[in-house]
């Protein structure tokens, strides 16, 4: 079997494989999601394969979906798609090494960081998971203060019926506050 991510059959990067015996290629779990990052980042890697109690069936992926990062476990021989509580909304590259599974991931309040998720011996749950690498040592809790956590937001774009999603940072300063009546500045970025 060759699994693989393409967006040919509903227009999102979906996992699939190949199925030689039928020369048939199959979806393994059909999402209005993306399953992977942008063709033009290299060395992305947004899924792994997990071995478990000996099999090989379970595949640990990541995904975004209406502006957020997921981390999932699927089951590609039962089409079925669990979720994984992690404390990051940004996931950028994952691994494993046999059933230990390496995730590098953000959020609002941890850096860029890499966890290691060890997984029951019994049945694919967490077992354990721990941050080994962090990309700053200062504690966000001390600037928590200073930062605005994101709101996702969803807005109309010019292709009728789709919609797009960008991250909304209020202003955020525990020792200032702007002038009654006024607004705030806006800052738009896009990629």
């Amino acid at each position: 079997e060759l699994f693989f991510v393409t967006d040919r059959k509903n227009g999102f990067w979906n996992l699939y494989k190949w199925v030689e015996s039928r020369n048939e290629v199959q979806a393994l779990y059909p999402l209005d999601a993306e399953f992977t990052r942008p063709a033009w980042l290299f060395g992305n890697s947004s899924y792994a394969f997990i071995k478990h109690k000996g099999q090989d069936n379970y595949i640990a992926c990541t995904y975004r979906q209406k502006g957020r990062s997921y981390l999932g476990i699927l089951d590609h021989v039962l089409g079925s798609l669990s979720l994984v509580d992690i404390p990051f909304t940004s996931l950028s590259n994952i691994t494993s090494m046999g059933s230990i599974l390496y995730v590098e991931g953000k959020s609002p309040n941890h850096s860029l960081s890499i966890m290691k998720i060890a997984f029951e011996e019994n049945q694919i749950s967490v077992k354990d998971m721990c941050i080994i690498w962090t990309s700053s040592s200062l504690s966000n809790t001390e600037y928590n203060p200073f930062f605005s956590s994101p709101e996702i937001i969803e807005f109309t774009t010019n292709v009728p019926g789709q919609t797009a999603f960008a991250y909304l940072y209020m202003p955020e300063n525990g020792n200032y506050q702007g002038p009654e009546g006024e607004k705030p500045p806006l800052l738009v970025r896009s990629h």
